[in-house]
């Protein structure tokens, strides 16, 4: 296939050597950052996002519309968002995470969960503001930290019981279907099947 081709050879390829430093714990060059952030940006742009405008229009059709978001929500058509992922259309977005300040967070005791939409930053702030914020868990004991208020120390940190929770909850809260963990802890699936969350800033 056409797509996973291109996410293979273009992104996924590219990033193994990023990520598997980053799981050593070793600081990344420019070559490492870019690739990267074009994989971070594949796995945000890869998630399907469903159109909230339908809703007026379930009002006043919805024995027609009904099974349309259905299968919508199952199987977005893929020419919507396949095209996003060939055409190379989000280069201002790689180039704003780019700018970001970024810093790895690391964990040798607890561990980060992971899920089928990894990469959370605050919907309504996207990633180009002074106070966003992105974080992408890339291992079970290492995720990424991105903001663009100065820091200054070391690239790679250990996280905070508070951090990791903090992560865990972005990712939990983040998932369209599926959520991963290295371990299966009792806590896990309690943690994951909870309805409400709240969502705190690391900075």
């Amino acid at each position: 296939m056409e797509l996973e081709e291109h996410l293979a050879n273009a992104i996924e390829d590219p990033a193994k050597a990023a990520i598997e430093k980053v799981r050593e714990r070793v600081i990344l060059n420019d070559e490492d950052r870019m690739a990267l952030a074009k994989y971070t940006v594949a796995l945000w742009k890869r998630v399907p996002v469903s159109d909230p405008t339908l809703a007026p229009l379930v009002e006043t059709k919805r024995s027609e519309i009904a099974d349309v978001i259905a299968r919508y929500k199952r199987d977005l058509p893929p020419d919507i968002w396949h095209r996003d992922l060939l055409n190379n259309s989000s280069p201002r977005v790689v180039e704003t995470l780019l700018t970001m300040r970024w810093r790895f967070v690391y964990t040798n005791d607890a561990y980060f969960l992971t899920s089928d939409n990894p990469v959370f930053f605050f919907k309504h702030e996207g990633v180009g503001r002074l106070t966003s914020e992105l974080t992408f868990p890339i291992s079970s004991g290492v995720a990424l930290s991105a903001t663009h208020r100065r820091r200054d120390g070391n690239e790679y940190l250990p996280a905070t019981s508070a951090v990791v929770s903090e992560l865990n909850r972005r990712t939990a809260s983040n998932a369209t279907r599926f959520v991963h963990s290295s371990r299966n802890d009792l806590w896990v699936l309690p943690f994951v099947c909870k309805e409400q969350w709240r969502l705190n800033r690391l900075v």
